[in-house]
């Protein structure tokens, strides 16, 4: 068995948690296909309701799905998607989960990466999530700072975090992989200070230089560096002024993820914080669209109140 398979067998069996009457409807792309197979072929061993299904269909970065393959996800117990397209925050996988159904999206990081990230301490990554979660949900006020140069305050008082297990074994739960994260949204218009990004940033990009971004009222105001500095300031121009907030405050928790400059496997860096710039919907929850820019602190600390979780990249939680 390769470490490829040994993780299909896991998404099945730890991340799924498929039962033997229960269906599964596995979702993919003509590129996601022998994936789909794979994972189709492990989970039949478990239960004979096991359904593979190659949708095209797929538009857009952030794509809607379509009425009917909507119709057939509330039908399911189970729904794995994997698919060089995202799906993640749409209103037909939010309505799927409302169903009860257990919803699980892979992203498209390679198989290296699933092999590598997968192949880990499940039971790790929750209680590490689920601790810092609770920790900031109760939390008032969240500093950060670095050696490198980062020192950020924000208000994260009223809010309730995100802990991404990557297992969703009870009805109406969602999860990505890799998986491995807590995060928060913070108060709007309250986080100032410096952020140094030593780590990467959207778009596949690795930072080999420290960029600087000062932050007030929630907004970055100014970006300095070199090459790295063009490049995301061109990303932000494609958005104006509303792709400049922070929407979202997170810590990794994945002892088996690398930095390796894809950020659906960057953010879940064991001991690394991230920064998401972008657009709220609203005063409560994310709007996952195209202008999302994630930056990633490397060797942080992070303190809630008067309580320590991170002291450079080393958790004290």
């Amino acid at each position: 068995m390769t470490r490829y398979e040994k993780a299909v067998r896991t998404i099945i069996h730890t991340c799924v948690r498929l039962k033997d009457r229960e269906s599964l409807l596995i979702v993919v792309d003509e590129e996601h296909r022998e994936t789909g197979k794979l994972l189709q072929k492990t989970a039949l061993r478990v239960s004979p309701h096991v359904f593979l299904l190659e949708y095209s269909d797929t538009g857009g970065a952030r794509s809607q799905i379509s009425p009917k393959l909507s119709n057939l996800l509330i039908g399911m117990n189970s729904v794995i998607f994997a698919s060089s397209r995202s799906f993640i925050g749409s209103q037909e996988l939010q309505t799927a989960c409302h169903h009860g159904v257990r919803v699980l999206c892979i992203s498209d990081v390679g198989q290296e990466a699933i092999a590598r990230c997968v192949n880990t301490d499940f039971k790790y990554i929750a209680d590490k999530s689920r601790r810092i979660a609770d920790l900031l949900s109760i939390g008032k006020k969240l500093k950060i700072t670095t050696r490198a140069g980062t020192e950020l305050s924000a208000m994260i008082n009223n809010r309730s975090a995100v802990a991404e297990t990557g297992i969703v074994e009870e009805a109406g739960l969602f999860s990505s992989l890799p998986s491995g994260k807590a995060t928060i949204m913070p108060q709007r218009f309250k986080m100032d200070g410096v952020l140094i990004v030593d780590g990467s940033f959207s778009h596949n990009l690795l930072n080999t230089e420290s960029l600087r971004l000062d932050i007030k009222g929630g907004y970055v105001r100014k970006i300095y560096g070199n090459d790295g500095a063009v490049r995301l300031r061109k990303l932000l121009d494609k958005v104006g002024r509303n792709g400049r907030e922070i929407i979202e405050i997170g810590l990794g928790t994945n002892p088996k993820a690398l930095l390796s400059g894809q950020t659906s496997e960057d953010d879940k860096v064991h001991g690394t914080v991230h920064i998401v710039l972008g657009n709220r919907s609203d005063d409560r929850k994310f709007d996952y669209v195209t202008n999302r820019i994630t930056l990633i602190i490397k060797s942080p600390t992070l303190g809630i109140d008067n309580h320590l979780l991170i002291q450079d990249g080393l958790f004290k939680v």
